[in-house]
């Protein structure tokens, strides 16, 4: 859609998400005694991108 423009802001983003996969993790064993009190804290916070929305049909693009 952006014809490769994105393509530097996507690879940053990417790499940020993958470094913060340890944070993640460590964020997620903290919450396991409130999930066990049935306090469902962080719930959905981060999911796998293979559960993320597909944006079908495609954002309109406004045209300038």
């Amino acid at each position: 859609m952006t014809d490769g423009e994105t393509d530097f802001l996507f690879t940053v983003l990417i790499g940020f998400e993958t470094a913060l996969i340890a944070a993640a993790k460590t964020i997620d064993m903290q919450a396991i005694p409130f999930i066990k009190k049935g306090i469902p804290i962080i719930a959905n916070d981060f999911v796998p991108m293979e559960r993320a929305n597909d944006y079908s049909p495609p954002p309109v693009i406004q045209e300038k």
